[in-house]
């Protein structure tokens, strides 16, 4: 993954801060570098890729144009280096908690001075989704996880795998040819994730390498030093799991508590904005990503592509507004 430390103090004032390195912040940073404005990008994670990193690094890529078999990590990585190819400078393990006037013109985001702002921070502060069971608080960060890093650290482990969405079932596919074990529990009768992907664990479920309870739930863990069983319910009564690790994907929370502190409109914990430009009611300050709403609103990695696309050249506009806008951006980098 790829990781870089805090630079030194900005002197001089950028065009565009953008907060959020995920995919949309990061080919927000490359569109403006393609048409000549400098950026600073900030993330509050050590390492570039938004939620596709932190939740869904094994994952493959779908739904991208030409993207064939490319892992979230691999792609956000690329996504990257694209923008480092434009000078982009990124402040990453820096949380921005307040973005403020500097003088009339510009923004003030930590110690750099902006011109504007882009705000591209997905579903914001990853703040998961928690059951509330017995025994959660002991086996946190050790053996409850809410998302895979290495998926070498469950080799040979038996695995109980909580949840009915994309996630869930995913990483149940991902991890099943590396674990000992793996029972998959769902409170409902039905998944909530791509035909496609039910089909393959259905298949794992026939050939007995995947344990399927549905309309369960977790009651509590037990266990001393370490996870040693999951207790669940289910239509038959309480069944004991043998397990040494529990992951639970029931979603992350939305958390836009700091934006809402900016004076910027929201609605239904998004941030408003205007399509036609991805401009928000602050002069100045954009946004895009699965972090705004407008009617019609999609959230698919090509729609934050898209409004980052519409933002960069909205910015544009609005710094150079003398300036005859450069509307057929070939996508070459300069010579």
């Amino acid at each position: 993954m790829l990781e870089m430390h805090k630079s030194e103090a900005r002197r001089e004032p950028c065009d565009v801060a953008i907060i959020g390195a995920g995919p949309s912040g990061l080919f927000a940073a490359t569109m403006c570098g393609l048409l000549g404005l400098s950026a600073v990008v900030f993330d509050s994670l050590s390492h570039v890729g938004g939620q596709c990193a932190a939740l869904y690094p094994q994952k493959a890529v779908y739904g991208v144009p030409g993207i064939v078999g490319i892992s979230a990590k691999d792609f956000v990585c690329a996504l990257a280096e694209q923008a480092l190819s434009f000078a982009t400078e990124f402040r990453l393990g820096t949380r921005i908690c307040q973005v403020s006037r500097w003088k009339d013109d510009f923004w003030r985001v930590e110690d750099v001075v902006a011109r504007t702002v882009l705000v591209a921070i997905g579903m914001g502060s990853f703040l998961p989704n928690k059951p509330d069971i017995e025994g959660c608080d002991r086996f946190e960060g050790r053996y409850l996880h809410y998302h895979v890093g290495d998926v070498a650290n469950f080799r040979d482990r038996s695995l109980v795998i909580a949840g009915g969405g994309d996630a869930a079932v995913d990483w149940t596919l991902a991890l099943a040819p590396l674990a000992r074990s793996i029972t998959l529990v769902h409170r409902r009768d039905t998944f909530r994730c791509a035909p496609s992907s039910l089909e393959r664990l259905e298949m794992l479920a026939q050939r007995e390498e995947v344990t399927i309870l549905r309309s369960s739930q977790l009651l509590r863990l037990e266990g001393q030093e370490h996870l040693e069983e999951v207790i669940v319910a289910t239509p038959e009564g309480e069944k004991k799991l043998p397990a040494d690790d529990l992951l639970v994907f029931f979603g992350i929370l939305p958390n836009l508590e700091d934006v809402s502190s900016w004076g910027i409109a929201m609605k239904r914990q998004r941030i408003v904005v205007d399509p036609l430009t991805m401009a928000t009611n602050q002069q100045g300050i954009f946004a895009i990503g699965d972090a705004v709403t407008y009617e019609g609103k999609i959230n698919l990695l090509t729609t934050g592509f898209h409004e980052a696309v519409v933002a960069a050249y909205s910015i544009q506009r609005y710094l150079h507004p003398n300036t005859p806008l450069q509307k057929n951006v070939s996508g070459f980098k300069p010579a």
